[in-house]
Parts: structure tokens; sequence; C-alpha cells
């Protein structure tokens, strides 16, 4: 989906492992067979995946990198039992709830809202790169014929950070820079975690594809605007444009509307211009 979705599932797996009644029976965007999972009497687990995403065009430009400005994080939350039968085989699954499964099942939702919350490393950047909460809901999960299971949703409707620029190596103190410091912080020892220690290079070499470009191309990506386009906004340099060629970024354009009448479009305002004739680069 985006860089930014794979953000938000690494730190919702980060900050659940081991800090629920699920313990590590955490899983992102996939699922161990349950007899595999369950190995005591009962086994709450929890699974995180992204099911949606989706944005709408920002302005002339239409970035691709702020393109998404909605996501539906969903955390699911179950108890699995098991149990012999009557035959002495056993039986493992998700079963129809009862009181005690949904003291269970309200305790864990409990149990993953502190954490998001209150997690110092991967709860802050979860708040972080969410950046808005547009609304929760928590769903039964499982119900199928009238029968209620040991299963809840719990679903984020998310608007979350835009994707890093391109071709640029995030500062250290910046959230991708925190990001990437701390996956590369974890333990080593553990195959779960190392996993995603590894995901750290492959973050990292992404964003600062394509390299050697100009702070020009890097603008127009931003903006989501063609050459031509950026030509017109006077933050092209002379000659062929090539990354050797450095032009300074503008801070400020005015356009002329003749006589005297100017109107003054700063970097907040990008999206109000609307590219022709007359546009003059103040610096």
């Amino acid at each position: 989906m985006s860089l930014v979705a794979l953000a938000i599932r690494a730190c919702t797996y980060l900050a659940l492992r081991g800090a629920t009644w699920a313990g590590d029976c955490v899983y992102e965007s996939k699922l161990e067979p349950i007899d595999v999972i369950v190995q005591a009497e009962t086994q709450p687990f929890i699974t995180i995946a992204i099911d949606e995403a989706s944005g709408e065009p920002k302005g002339h430009g239409a970035s691709l990198l702020a393109a998404v400005d909605r996501l539906l994080l969903v955390i699911e939350i179950a108890v699995g039992v098991r149990a012999l039968a009557e035959d002495g085989s056993t039986i493992v699954g998700v079963p129809p709830t009862d009181r005690g499964l949904e003291w269970t099942m309200d305790i864990l939702v409990h149990q993953v809202m502190r954490t998001l919350s209150t997690n110092p490393t991967w709860g802050d950047l979860w708040r972080r790169f969410r950046m808005e909460l547009n609304g929760i809901r928590l769903l039964r999960g499982g119900a199928t014929e009238g029968e209620r299971y040991a299963a809840r949703q719990i679903v984020f409707d998310l608007h979350p950070v835009s994707d890093p620029d391109v071709g640029t190596i995030p500062a250290g103190d910046s959230l991708w820079g925190t990001f990437i410091a701390a996956l590369r912080s974890l333990d080593a020892a553990d195959p779960e975690l190392a996993e995603y220690r590894a995901l750290a290079d492959l973050i990292e070499a992404e964003i600062a594809e394509p390299q050697g470009i100009g702070s020009w191309q890097v603008a127009a990506g931003r903006l989501g605007l063609a050459r031509q386009s950026v030509g017109a906004l006077g933050i092209v340099p002379e000659g062929d444009g090539s990354p050797e060629v450095e032009a300074a970024l503008v801070a400020m354009i005015e356009i002329d509307q003749g006589g005297d009448a100017t109107f003054v479009v700063d970097e907040a305002r990008t999206y109000e211009i609307v590219l022709g004739d007359g546009l003059e680069a103040s610096q």
C-alpha cells in the first residue's frame, strides 16, 4: 500500500507484542494455524492488518506521496481453546463466547488501547504516524447464524502522515529517522525482531531512491508537478536540469494579475496555484 501503512503495522505489532494477555501470540498480516497457536487450555491471540487505504487528490499537483490519507487498521482479538472431545481427540478452535470469555475480550481491548496510548517507543511512533484518529469501531468477530464467538475486531480509522519525500535520507531526529533507528535497536537474537531490524535498511534504501536527484526534483515530487509546471514556478535550473546544476528553492511565488495587483502564494498555499504566464519567483 505505502511506506506509512508498513510503518503503522510494524509499530502496532512491536508495541503489542508481550504487552497484553496474548503474550507473544501477536501476528502482523498473517496467522499461524490455530493448533500451533493454542498450546494451553485457553490462549488469547492478536492479528494486525490494514484492510483498506484510500485518498483524494490535494490541489492541482495531486502528489502521489500524499495520495493515501485514510487507512483502516484492524486489530482482531480472539481466544483459542484446546479441549478433549468425547472420543478422546483434541479439539482446537475459537469457541462460542460466554461470560468469562467476554470479560477476557474486554480486558484485552483495554490492554490494546492502553499500550498504544502509553508505550514510550512504539506507541509514541504509532501515534506520530497515524497523525489523526477519525474514529474507532468495536465489532464482533466470527458471528455466524446467531452464534457469537470469542473474537473482537478493533477498527481504527486513521489519517496518517504522508510517505516521505523521494531521494532524501531521513534526518536522525525526523519521524522516519527515529523509526529506522528504533528498528535497528531491536534484539537481533530474537528471530521475529531480527526481521524488523532488517526492515530498517530496506526502508532507508527505499526512501533514498532515486539517488542523486536535485532539490527541484524533490520539490516536484512533493507537489506532484510535471517538469513543465515546476519550470513555470522558476525552480528548475537552467540547462538540462541535471542534479549537478541546482536551483535555489523558492519560498514564495508572486503572480502578476495586471496593474499593481499581485497574488502571493507561499508553501502552505501551493495547491491554489493555477499555472500560466506571468509567474515570477521571489527569492
